[in-house]
């Protein structure tokens, strides 16, 4: 499920009567940016081949190229999709 879908679902939750440009801009402007640990050059993601994994925290990564979120192995020092 996209991004998109998970707010409006949120915004149906909540039962959000007024208007949905109000309700995604608050929730944008109440969204905390991700925090960036480290960029891994030594594994590339399974994704798109490209060396633009960042690591978010001890176990998520992320690629900053085709945005698809990852699991990290550290016993491999491997990836697996999330």
């Amino acid at each position: 499920m996209g991004k998109m879908s998970e707010i409006h679902i949120r915004m149906l939750e909540e039962n959000f009567q007024g208007d949905p440009d109000a309700y995604l801009e608050a929730y944008v402007n109440n969204m905390q940016p991700r925090p960036i640990d480290i960029l891994h050059k030594d594994i590339l993601c399974p994704n798109c081949n490209k060396e633009h994994l960042i690591k978010i925290n001890k176990v998520d990564m992320s690629c900053t190229k085709c945005d698809h979120d990852f699991v990290y192995i550290a016993n491999d020092n491997s990836i697996k999709f999330k």
